[in-house]
């Protein structure tokens, strides 16, 4: 229900609605990401991910869980490792 929810169109946005995207949140949000990653919303967990790592840089656990899920979909040139 999770990550139909999140995967849908609009989906991130409503959870960021119910969720403040700072660095308090940064677990979560990677959390989500697997989460959904782990039922084919590929989009969804690439637009978490990034948006984790841009909260906390420092974390190379969800640098490589991003890179990873764009691997996935064959756009690791953009990868932030």
């Amino acid at each position: 229900m999770l990550s139909a929810s999140v995967g849908s169109t609009g989906g991130v946005a409503t959870l960021r609605s119910q969720l403040p995207f700072d660095a308090k949140s940064a677990s979560a949000l990677a959390f989500i990401a697997t989460v959904v990653k782990d039922y084919s919303k590929l989009d969804a967990s690439i637009a978490l991910y990034e948006k984790a790592t841009r909260l906390v840089p420092s974390s190379s656990s969800y640098a490589l869980n991003h890179a990873h899920t764009l691997e996935v979909l064959g756009r690791c040139a953009g990868c932030p490792i």
